[in-house]
């Protein structure tokens, strides 16, 4: 989700007009002096542009004790000229490496690094922020040793403080790159009914039927922990059931990390204490079957993590919880939903703003970071230069090109984000080979159900097309998330394969690249699987009007009529003999992965894999 890096624009070095008289800056020696200088550090941070619950007291000495062994602490404070507390940089200071002989110390926000933390910056008194960051970069060019390059992750990009950083960092000479990401976040109206009726025509319909069906096939109930006792309980079902819904998707979650566990548990005691903790529960029949935790700072709610018990997964359980979750945060009188980082089509379906973080890498004139990132802005000057001017088809064959033989990150930096994507309830499976406009044809129709977008995807799998398949789906516009595979020729069973690994849904429905569907078959597929127990479903393929009578169609429909005629008289349909998975059947991801999809070569005929299911 993230944007490329770009340059910040250099000028010469002078004060900006807007900042008042020198702030004096001092290094605070440990957490305890923080406290001496802001005794009530989280009513400091409430008055801030700041405020958010990774900078809060309980928040922030969470992450220390968890993560600060090794790290030094590097806390700047600034004062006036009265000695009046004005703003608080809370810094960690810690050695980088490029390559093997490169090497330079990082000074970033206590929080990054460990992918627990967002929505951290500099905590200044109202209307001090130019003061502070001013006083903080002029500390930095008089202090070369502190550090060679500032890395000013996850900024808020419309608060004051990043508004006013890309200026000051210009006006100083300091170099400068910055990337973006994604960030949503849910403004609440002052009712549930209210904010219901403002969401997409297709939310409103698939909440309304997810909550009617679970409501009357089980006895529903939130719990939220409220207690010391509680809390032990509701994070094993957080642990156990991430790291289950990683697990269906052949990933170990984010909380096979000793340390992680260690930092949640601690981050729960305290913010259990400070009364900001969300820590939910929904109970199906008295089991537990998904939990949800955030944490509540002034009026906005914070999303962190989630999971949910795969056996439940067909009645959406982390979207019912999420929905009692909302609806009991509006009655508190929350009016900020945050998803924090990361963008995926199933926080859309709330109905978010779309706003962004920025990533700032800066280093003072004439230093060991500014030698590194204007290598790094020259690479950049490259890579735009050369996408600008190569064909689409090879600039994207060059990046994958580049991500088949780039090293992989070592294991302490390769962790899984806060905000993974959710699993949504189907992935459509289309493996496609030299049928660009047939296939363009089977996807309008795809595009035009009557089923939430947010709910399902199209994956398409390109099969050594050399039609150009690839380029005609990169200009089409999907109502919802069309992801695009290519490889080389390798026949539909690979393909189909290579679609199934993808997939994020949890159903998949398999469909060809020349069928047009009809605009209610998602939602009755998704429908016929409301059971207890997992199902196959399926149904026939019909010729269409518009294909020219020939023998070969004539002998195809004949045999559909044949084959339907033929459930029709049997009081159930035989397994496996009526059914095959091919196009126009749906079952659940986890079935598919279990007995290895399919085979590896399909004949003309049906692949029968239903002895394996």
């Amino acid at each position: 989700n993230q944007t490329d890096q770009k340059p910040l624009t250099s000028g010469a070095p002078s004060r900006l007009p807007s900042e008042g008289p020198a702030l004096t800056v001092r290094r605070l020696a440990s957490w305890d002096e923080l406290q001496e200088v802001a005794p009530a550090w989280n009513d400091f941070l409430r008055a801030s542009s700041a405020a958010t619950i990774c900078l809060t007291w309980e928040w922030l000495t969470a992450w220390w004790e968890t993560y600060g062994a090794a790290l030094e602490l590097l806390l700047l404070a600034c004062f006036d000229g009265e000695g009046k507390l004005a703003g608080v940089a809370p810094f960690y200071r810690t050695t980088r490496r490029v390559g093997k002989v490169f090497r330079f110390r990082a000074v970033r926000f206590v929080g990054d690094g460990s992918d627990d933390s967002e929505d951290l910056n500099f905590v200044c008194r109202p209307g001090a922020e130019a003061d502070v960051t001013g006083a903080l970069l002029d500390w930095f060019t008089r202090n070369p040793s502190a550090g060679d390059i500032l890395e000013l992750n996850f900024l808020r990009s419309e608060s004051p403080t990043a508004l006013i950083l890309e200026s000051a960092l210009a006006a100083r000479g300091w170099m400068g790159l910055k990337t973006q990401y994604p960030r949503l976040v849910v403004i609440f109206a002052d009712d549930w009914t209210t904010y219901l009726n403002s969401l997409h025509k297709g939310a409103r319909k698939w909440l309304a039927y997810t909550l009617r069906r679970i409501h009357k096939l089980y006895d529903v109930r939130l719990r939220r922990c409220r207690s010391a006792t509680e809390l032990p309980e509701f994070l094993d079902r957080l642990f156990e059931f991430h790291t289950r819904r990683w697990q269906m998707r052949g990933e170990t979650g984010v909380f096979r990390r000793s340390s992680r566990r260690r930092f949640f548990e601690e981050l729960c005691r305290r913010t259990l204490a400070a009364g900001t903790l969300g820590l939910w529960l929904l109970d199906l029949d008295g089991r537990s079957v998904a939990v949800e935790i955030g944490f509540r700072f002034g009026a906005t709610y914070y999303d962190v993590q989630k999971g949910f018990d795969p056996a439940y997964a067909k009645y959406s359980p982390g979207g019912v919880l999420k929905a009692l979750v909302f609806e009991e945060l509006i009655k508190e009188g929350v009016r900020a939903y945050d998803f924090l980082a990361w963008e995926d089509p199933v926080k859309q379906m709330w109905g978010p703003e779309k706003r962004a973080y920025s990533n700032l890498l800066c280093a003072a004139p004439g230093s060991r970071g500014a030698l590194y990132l204007g290598a790094k802005r020259r690479a950049a000057g490259v890579k735009g230069w050369l996408r600008a001017r190569l064909p689409a088809a090879l600039w994207e064959a060059l990046r994958r090109a580049y991500r088949r033989l780039r090293p992989y990150p070592s294991a302490a930096s390769l962790e899984e984000g806060n905000n993974m994507n959710d699993v949504i309830q189907m992935s459509v499976v289309i493996a496609t080979y030299n049928r660009r406009a047939t296939l363009a044809r089977t996807l309008a129709s795809v595009f035009a159900q009557e089923f939430p977008p947010e709910q399902y995807e199209v994956i398409v799998v390109v099969d050594g097309s050399t039609d150009g398949t690839p380029e005609m789906l990169r200009e089409l516009q999907s109502p919802c998330a069309l992801r695009v595979l290519e490889q080389s020729n390798h026949g539909p069973s690979a393909a189909r394969n290579t679609g199934i690994r993808a997939a994020r849904g949890e159903l998949i429905f398999f469909l060809d690249d020349d069928i047009l569907c009809g605009p209610s078959l998602f939602r009755r597929h998704v429908a016929a699987h409301d059971g207890p127990e997992p199902r196959f479903v399926f149904g026939p393929v019909l010729l269409s009007p518009e294909s020219p009578a020939t023998l070969a169609t004539d002998w195809t429909a004949q045999s559909v009529d044949e084959w339907v005629a033929d459930i029709s008289r049997a009081a159930q349909p035989r397994w496996p003999l009526h059914a095959a998975v091919e196009p126009n059947s749906s079952l659940p991801r986890a079935a598919l992965v279990a007995c290895g999809g399919h085979g590896p070569t399909l004949s003309p005929q049906r692949e029968h894999a239903g002895p394996r299911l």
